[in-house]
């Protein structure tokens, strides 16, 4: 965990100064294939951004499950089996834990006729895909 923490603290300073270089010289982190939307995961999130996402799970009636600390194996274990039941997060560990669909903040998307979509992982999907047993 200290490790997983380390890293965050790095990603949080390169987010701030991707922001510190955009406001003084206008210029985008992208590389790649990156589109100029998903440039924008470089930067820091707004401190809204969590009570934004809390407050519009709970306009479309949504159950929502907030953990404070390490909760991956409770949420894991809520969200097993259930085919009407996503962990939306930042995490990919969920992709290995059996019969959940796990989307990523990137994964959601709105089409060019206004409706949303995710982009759900699953472990048996991926293990298909790479020809292995679930």
């Amino acid at each position: 965990k200290a490790k997983t923490m380390e890293t965050r603290s790095v990603q949080r300073q390169q987010t701030w100064a991707a922001l510190r270089t955009f406001c003084k010289h206008g210029s985008l982190p992208m590389k790649g294939t990156e589109t100029v939307c998903s440039c924008f995961w470089h930067f820091p999130l707004s401190k809204l951004f969590a009570l934004s996402v809390k407050q519009a799970l709970r306009s479309c009636a949504m159950e929502m499950i907030q953990c404070h600390g390490e909760a991956d194996v409770d949420l894991a274990k809520q969200a097993s089996g259930d085919p009407n039941c996503y962990v939306l997060g930042q995490d990919s560990d969920f992709m290995f834990y059996k019969d959940i669909q796990y989307v990523p903040f990137g994964g959601i998307y709105m089409t060019n006729q206004g409706e949303v979509r995710v982009v759900a992982l699953r472990r048996s999907d991926i293990a298909d895909k790479l020809g292995l047993e679930d």
